[in-house]
Formats: structure tokens, sequence, C-alpha cells
């Protein structure tokens, strides 16, 4: 049975993941679902989501690879 420490952080990661793929899906398909319409905005709004996405992935990988979670 997985911990329930690590099922949290599993738990966690995925949300964000999650998260970070649905605001980049906006930013793509529905850029008027984004209250600011500045380019700047939506750069920054990118980037923040990239880097989500690309912490929850870490966070996944580095789980399943020292735990052996998948």
């Amino acid at each position: 049975m997985e911990p329930r420490l690590i099922k949290a952080l599993k738990t966690q990661a995925e949300a964000d993941k999650q998260e970070a793929l649905l605001t980049l899906e906006t930013l793509l398909d529905n850029p008027a679902g984004i209250g600011e319409h500045t380019s700047g905005h939506f750069l920054e709004e990118a980037k923040k989501a990239i880097s989500k996405l690309g912490e929850a992935e870490d966070l996944l990988e580095t789980i399943e690879r020292h735990f052996g979670y998948k």
C-alpha cells in the first residue's frame, strides 16, 4: 500500500499538472477567458503555467523513481 504522505504529494502534483494544462489550454484556445488582455500578461501567465507543469512532472517522476509508485 502506498503511504499516505506519498499519495498526498502525488495527488497535489497531479492537480497542479492539470491546472497548468488547463491554463495553457485557455491561453491558447480561448484567450478572451483571461481578464487582462495584454501580451505581457499572456506571456507571464504562460511562463507560470509552464513552470508549474514542469515542477509537477518533476515531482511525479521523482516519486516514481525513488519510491516506485506510479
